[in-house]
């Protein structure tokens, strides 16, 4: 196989393999007293605001499964620079609408 050919296939796999891994769907986890996390990174070339839309949309469909919805706890980023990667790491809960207007109730 020509050089310049075998370089390009090479190019094509490397590329395909790291495309699976950033459209892995995102790993819900229990951290306890009914909450859960989801993390979620991005290459450098991502805006952050993707990263947290990533995460955020990982917790919503997480919470519909159960025909709830989500009420966060904490958002923690990182990526400082615009050429550092990102990272979101989201912690939530799963809520019926009685509990939100609850606590909707409470702040006010």
């Amino acid at each position: 196989m020509h050089s310049a050919t075998r370089y390009r296939l090479w190019m094509l796999l490397s590329l395909t393999a790291a495309g699976g891994c950033a459209t892995a769907p995102q790993q819900v986890v229990p951290v306890g007293q009914n909450a859960f996390r989801v993390s979620v990174s991005a290459p450098r070339f991502a805006r952050q605001s993707d990263t947290n839309y990533k995460a955020f949309d990982a917790a919503t469909a997480y919470c519909d499964k159960m025909g709830e919805q989500v009420l966060f706890r904490q958002s923690q980023e990182s990526g400082v620079h615009s050429w550092s990667p990102k990272r979101e790491d989201l912690t939530f809960v799963c809520s019926s609408a009685s509990l939100r207007d609850d606590v909707a109730v409470a702040k006010d």
